[in-house]
């Protein structure tokens, strides 16, 4: 009888709980807004949107231009530390002598170094049809693997100028990506959006 009792009571203090509902509050997060602010360089046809906040850093010169934009100092730490994004845009003159098909190829090794190009190459066309390579590894050592893509601008013109676009970033990390993305998206050259 005691037994009996016991159980009652347990299976009702159990069906008294099951009916309790306790409300968890909902809240929801704003997606924050980013602001970005306008890199232009006339003399070399490059223009790109980045995010409010990050570092520009440019060095302009006849042999060419390197305009970086990154989240974060490179004294901040190594490359690919979390959160870390980098985007670095470099305007240069290749050898003519050569198609721009085998200048990419002649570029191409085994083992991604600096000037050199690693992992996959693809052929595409970017947008005002201009050609273009997307590279897997292109070669720069920030601890992140960058990929990149080298597009051709010297169609009809014929003076070998070209731009290679560097992405280093925490892939795992979304607003790095998202940036990165962004930037890409918003790359013009000579008036074309890439």
């Amino acid at each position: 009888m005691k037994k009996l009792f016991i159980c009652f009571s347990l299976a009702a203090l159990l069906a008294g709980c099951a009916g309790v509902e306790e409300e968890v509050p909902v809240v929801e997060e704003e997606t924050p807004v980013t602001e970005y602010e306008t890199y232009s360089n006339e003399a070399h046809g490059v223009e790109f949107t980045y995010p409010s906040g990050w570092l520009i850093e440019d060095s302009d010169s006849e042999g060419g231009l390197q305009a970086q934009a990154s989240n974060m100092q490179p004294w901040d730490g190594p490359g690919c530390q979390p959160e870390f994004a980098e985007l670095i845009v470099l305007s240069t003159v290749r050898d003519t002598e050569m198609d721009f098909d085998d200048w990419v190829e002649s570029r191409r090794s085994d083992v991604a170094e600096l000037g050199r190009y690693g992992g996959e190459i693809e052929k595409m066309e970017f947008p005002g049809g201009y050609p273009a390579y997307k590279i897997e590894k292109m070669g720069w050592e920030t601890g992140c693997d960058p990929f990149g893509y080298i597009v051709d601008y010297s169609e009809g013109r014929n003076d070998g100028r070209l731009v290679e676009v560097v992405v280093a970033r925490d892939e795992n990390d979304f607003d790095a990506v998202t940036q990165t993305d962004e930037i890409l998206n918003n790359i013009t050259l000579s008036g074309s959006r890439l």
